[in-house]
């Protein structure tokens, strides 16, 4: 977790399927959990929803705007 805290939001959007398997994997074992570690999986799991339905959004933005200064530059 802390691993992936460290990366700025382009390198976490790069690794979502890694984030996601985390969730998961905290997910099949909430069973054992404390409660305070069951609040923290809850986030977790609201950061990986957010985090995967806004991926593709976000690159598509961030692609669009790449084309863009790309056209402007050359003009």
């Amino acid at each position: 977790m802390k691993r992936l805290l460290r990366y700025d939001v382009d390198d976490l959007l790069d690794q979502v399927n890694d984030f996601t398997t985390f969730a998961e994997d905290l997910r099949a074992s909430s069973w054992r959990l404390t409660n305070k570690e069951l609040r923290f999986m809850k986030a977790m799991m609201h950061f990986q929803g957010e985090l995967a339905s806004g991926a593709p959004f976000i690159e598509a933005v961030e692609n669009a705007h790449h084309c863009h200064h790309e056209m402007v530059s050359n003009v």
